[in-house]
C-alpha cells in the first residue's frame, strides 16, 4: 500500500472524487488509519468492517487548500467494529455524514464528530479510555446511543477552551452509565460554548463523580428536558453566565450533593423532580424563572428547594 500525498498510510483509501464506493465486510489492521475518505470522495457507504489494531479507525477528510475547504460528505459509516486503535475510533468531518450501530470498544479516544448535520446513531461505544464522543460541529444529532464506562466524559459538545460558538446539536435518548474515572471529576453530559443545543430523555447514571449534565457559562439557550439522572454529584449544574437555559421535566435522584444546582439566573425551572439526593433537591440563584410544577422529596437539606417553589 503507498501512502496517500499526505504521507499517511490507510488499509482502505477512497480518493478524491471517487464517490458511491461500498467497502464491506472486511478485516483492517496495522495501519495508520484502517480507512480513509478523501475530501471530495462523497457518499460511500463503509460497513461490515472489523477495524483493530489500527492507529485510527476511520477518517473522513477535510482539505486544505481552496476556501472553503472541501470536505467528504454523505458518507454511511455503519455496523462496523472499531476496537483496540491506539488513537481515536473514529475522525468524522463534512456534511452530513453518518455513523450507526457501529460497535466503539476499548480505543484509546472514542468518536470525535465536526463538520455540519453529522448523525451519530445506535452505536455502542463502551470502555474507551477518554471520552465517548467529542462533538465540535454544528447541528449534530447525536441520539440512541450506549455510552458507557469511558475513562473521560460520556459525551462533549464543544470543550472549555472552544472559540467557536457551536449551533443546534441534539443529545437526545441515549443510555449513558458509568463513565468518568474514580480518580477524577469526570461527569457525563457537558456543554460548551453553544447555542440553542438540546439535551433531551437521556438516562444517565454515574459513579458518584463530576456532574450528569453540565451547561458552561459560554452557553445560550440550552434546553435540558426528560432526563434522568442519578449517582452524581449533582444531577444538573449551570454555571453563572450561561443564558436562557430551559430545564424542564427532569428526574434527579441520588446524588451526593444536589439535583439541580443552577448558578444562573437566565434560567427557567419547570416541571422537575427531585428525589433522595443528599443536600438540596433543587439549589437556584436569586431571579431564576419558577415555571412551577417543581417536586422535591427525601434530600438532605430539610428546605428541600430553594430559589423556586417545590412540592
Amino acid at each position: 500500500m503507498r501512502p496517500s500525498p499526505t504521507g499517511i498510510y490507510a488499509g482502505v483509501r477512497i480518493l478524491a472524487g471517487r464517490s458511491n464506493t461500498a467497502v464491506r465486510n472486511g478485516t483492517i489492521r496495522g495501519f495508520t488509519i484502517g480507512v480513509t475518505i478523501q475530501a471530495t470522495a462523497n457518499g460511500n457507504d463503509i460497513s461490515g468492517l472489523a477495524l483493530s489494531g489500527d492507529g485510527q479507525g476511520v477518517n473522513t477528510q477535510t482539505g486544505v487548500q481552496n476556501n472553503p475547504l472541501p470536505t467528504s460528505d454523505n458518507n454511511v459509516i455503519h455496523a462496523n467494529t472499531i476496537d483496540s486503535n491506539t488513537s481515536s475510533a473514529a475522525q468524522i468531518t463534512g456534511v452530513g455524514n453518518r455513523f450507526e450501530e457501529n460497535s466503539v470498544t476499548n480505543n484509546r479516544f472514542g468518536l470525535s464528530i465536526a463538520g455540519t448535520g453529522a448523525v451519530v446513531r445506535a452505536n455502542r461505544i463502551v470502555n474507551n479510555l477518554s471520552t465517548g464522543i467529542n462533538a465540535n460541529g454544528q447541528g449534530a444529532i447525536l441520539s440512541g446511543n450506549t455510552v458507557i464506562q469511558n475513562s473521560g466524559n460520556a459525551i462533549n459538545i464543544g470543550g472549555p477552551s472552544t472559540a467557536v460558538v457551536l449551533e443546534g446539536n441534539r443529545i437526545e435518548g441515549n443510555e449513558i452509565a458509568q463513565n468518568g474515572d474514580p480518580a477524577n471529576s469526570f461527569g457525563a453530559i457537558n456543554v460548551f460554548s453553544s447555542n440553542n443545543a438540546v439535551v433531551s430523555a437521556n438516562r444517565v447514571v454515574g459513579i458518584f463523580r463530576g456532574t450528569g449534565v453540565f451547561a458552561a457559562a459560554n452557553t445560550v439557550g440550552t434546553t435540558i428536558s426528560g432526563n434522568a439522572i442519578s449517582w452524581f454529584v449533582d444531577g444538573v449544574s449551570i454555571n453563572n453566565g450561561a443564558t436562557n437555559t430551559l430545564i424542564s421535566g427532569n428526574q434527579a435522584t441520588q446524588n451526593t450533593d444536589d439535583g439541580f444546582d443552577v448558578r444562573s439566573a437566565s434560567t427557567t425551572i419547570v416541571g422537575n423532580t427531585a428525589m433522595g439526593n443528599a443536600d438540596w433537591g433543587i439549589v437556584a440563584v436569586p431571579g431564576v424563572t419558577d415555571g412551577g410544577g417543581n417536586h422535591a422529596g427525601g434530600n438532605g437539606h430539610p428546605g428541600q428547594c430553594a430559589g423556586v417553589v417545590c412540592t
